[in-house]
């Protein structure tokens, strides 16, 4: 523990944040604690969740051909395109059984007012990040976050968070398919059956 504080910090990483001061020396010391339920106040660079994905996300691999939008009924029935990013799209090419998901892997799944309606005009973008072993191991380590169109331009939703208890519960509907199930849409056409 530190014996002087004279500086105090919180960063918050993962669930876990450091808290880094100074003793009588003015060496840095850092503990470690675990934040109760892995709540964060924001989304955040630590959950994986950069800005720089929303405007990635288009030029990842449809997981329908021809970067059809289909009704996702799990989302309240909105019309929605999917896209995997290069690690799922990797890992499920590779592997005989898709589940589970490799660490690393991201699916975006972009809401769309119509069948027609190109991902450019997506009102809202879920997201969900396959985080390394320990991030939540309760739920496959599945990281969530949300961002919606405000002002025409794609930011996250902050109330949403990495671990979102709303997130969890309908997704643990599919834990035999590692929370997550269009990924088999993709799978099926890249293998015809």
């Amino acid at each position: 523990m530190c014996s002087a504080f004279r500086s105090v910090w919180i960063v918050f990483f993962s669930g876990i944040f450091l808290a880094g001061c100074r003793d009588s020396d003015g060496r840095e010391e850092e503990m470690m604690a675990q934040v109760p339920g892995g709540d964060q106040a924001t989304v955040d660079k630590s959950a994986g969740f950069s800005e720089g994905l929303l405007g990635e996300f288009t030029a990842w691999t449809p997981v329908l051909k021809g970067d059809k939008a289909f009704e996702s009924r799990g989302h309240g029935g909105v019309f929605v395109r999917v896209y995997l990013n290069p690690t799922a799209k990797e890992h499920i090419e590779a592997k005989q059984d898709t589940y589970p998901m490799a660490s690393g892997t991201i699916l975006a799944k972009a809401v769309v007012a119509t069948v027609e309606t190109p991902v450019s005009e997506a009102s809202r973008v879920y997201f969900m990040m396959k985080k390394a072993p320990g991030f939540d191991p309760l739920h496959n380590d599945w990281s969530y976050a949300v961002a919606n169109k405000v002002n025409g331009k794609l930011i996250f939703d902050e109330s949403i968070k990495p671990r979102d208890d709303l997130c969890i519960s309908c997704h643990s509907r599919y834990s035999a398919f590692d929370y997550v199930q269009t990924v088999d849409f993709f799978k099926r056409q890249s293998t015809g059956s």
